[in-house]
């Protein structure tokens, strides 16, 4: 069960959460599976809250691939390699990072990225188009 934002309190060395009225039901399987495989302990991950990215048409998503694909397009490089590139060069702005196979420091995936942290990659974009003479198409309003 995943909650993308709930309130919280914290006393001590207890942490306690406000569960929301729409994963009532999900916690309810949750106490019943680990009721009956006698489990004290869940796996917990805690974070603040992120806004999350969008996807679809005029997205954020939609935004960065249709630049690396132009980009990809003149340059021959595979799409892949144009967005991990954007993002290792966002990591400056602050775009997050992890401690990825073998112990290297990497850009954390895209699903992971807020909307302002993605947003740095979409900048990376534009700049690896400028320097190449790239001219990026951009959403024309209607």
């Amino acid at each position: 069960m995943e909650i993308l934002a709930c309130d919280f309190q914290i006393k001590g060395a207890w942490l306690g959460f406000k569960i929301p009225q729409t994963h009532r039901e999900m916690l309810s399987v949750l106490q019943q599976r680990a009721s009956e495989r006698r489990l004290t302990q869940l796996y917990v991950k805690v974070d603040l809250p992120k806004k999350i990215r969008t996807t679809g048409y005029r997205s954020q998503n939609a935004h960065a691939h249709g630049h690396a694909t132009t980009i990809s397009e003149y340059t021959g490089y595979y799409i892949d390699e144009i967005m991990d590139y954007a993002k290792g060069l966002a990591v400056s702005w602050g775009y997050p990072t992890h401690v990825g196979i073998g112990g290297d420091i990497v850009p954390i995936s895209e699903k992971d990225a807020s909307t302002t942290e993605y947003s740095y990659v979409i900048e990376e974009l534009h700049k690896i188009a400028s320097e190449m003479g790239i001219q990026l198409k951009e959403y024309e309003d209607v």
